[in-house]
């Protein structure tokens, strides 16, 4: 196992903020405090092509205390799911399913802390960043709708109007996996006035040049022959959409005999995090981070990677490497994640 820290000078602080309403909870035995499920409409996903839908279910985890603490304001961790299916369950699936985030991967790590005096708790929140098909990635695209825009526009100034958050970057965290570790870092970089902590686990996506690459220049998968799989079809559309292309609504950077297309490619890479290092250098420098991944994963090369381009940019974070693959031991890594923002970046006040 490896594990390399570099401690970021970054600061998430709790102030004490006055009351906002908050929506009915959820009452769950297993849990000290609450579960809330909602959604909202999102004017920056209306019009795109696919017809992805546009009302947004998100869940809430409110920690116990918070009805006992009226006068307390709460830092906020943004979950960002991996590549999933949820969106085509429904909305009600997607929330028994973030329910089960909560529970088991969130809420009982913080109710434990908060019982022993450790922190007066955090919020928790479970974002919807699928489409009808697959994944958004978290991005702004011409054939998705403008995700980015939906999470940081919309979403967050509607958490902080109706719970009682920090709103402010020290308040504000993000937290992803797979798919959602490259939204978080993505977001994290690229909003950088909104949010103060990253934890970034088993990222995908991450650089310009992936082994995905490779792999596509080999098999040469085409949109139109029924061979390529959902994940290729979830980051064409992120990375190279197209609204006057259908069905597909996308570009693919390869021609039929294999050779790449650099005029495609480039508009990915634009929104590579291996690219945007340079641009956000500085802003990263104030910014806790957080980035690991298991040592049998398939994604491992690209944090090693991103991890190198981190630490000669002179950008403080924290690197691990554990045993495992892709989603080995999920709940633990997530919770060390939240145990680094509340434990390392998030201080306390009275």
């Amino acid at each position: 196992m490896i594990e390399i820290t570099r401690l970021t000078p970054v600061v998430m602080v709790f102030l004490v903020l006055p009351s906002f309403f908050s929506a009915p909870a959820v009452a769950s035995a297993d849990l000290q405090g609450q579960l809330i499920y909602g959604e909202i409409r999102s004017a920056a996903l209306e019009g795109n092509p696919l017809g992805n839908p546009t009302v947004k279910p998100f869940v809430v985890y409110l920690p116990p205390g918070y009805d006992e603490h009226p006068d307390r304001g709460y830092p906020v961790v943004y979950h960002l799911h991996g590549a999933s299916r949820l969106a085509i369950a429904g909305p009600d699936k997607f929330a028994r399913a973030y329910a089960t985030f909560v529970v088991e991967h969130g809420a009982p790590f913080i109710d434990q802390l908060v019982a022993e005096g450790k922190t007066p708790g955090i919020i928790l929140v479970g974002v919807d960043g699928t489409t009808k098909d697959g994944c958004s990635y978290y991005v702004n695209s011409s054939a998705n709708g403008n995700y980015a825009d939906y999470i940081c526009e919309e979403l967050v100034p509607y958490i902080d109007a109706h719970y009682r958050t920090l709103a402010n970057r020290e308040g504000r965290g993000l937290l992803g996996y797979s798919a959602g570790a490259f939204g978080a870092m993505y977001l994290g970089m690229t909003r950088p006035e909104l949010f103060g902590g990253i934890i970034c686990l088993s990222p995908s996506a991450l650089l310009a040049t992936s082994a995905h690459f490779d792999a596509w220049a080999a098999s040469n998968p085409r949109p139109d022959d029924g061979q390529m799989d959902e994940l290729e079809i979830d980051m064409a559309r992120a990375f190279w959409p197209n609204p006057d292309n259908p069905p597909h609504f996308f570009d693919w950077p390869f021609t039929r005999d294999g050779k790449m297309r650099e005029d495609v490619l480039a508009r990915g890479v634009e929104k590579s995090t291996e690219s945007l290092i340079p641009r956000y250098a500085e802003t990263l420098q104030r910014t806790a981070i957080y980035l690991g991944c298991g040592v049998e994963d398939w994604a491992l090369a690209g944090a090693r990677k991103f991890h190198t381009l981190l630490t000669k940019a002179d950008v403080p974070h924290t690197y691990r490497e554990y045993e495992g693959g892709h989603g080995y031991q999920a709940a633990e890594r997530k919770q060390e994640g939240l145990d680094f923002l509340m434990g390392i970046s998030m201080e306390q006040t009275p």
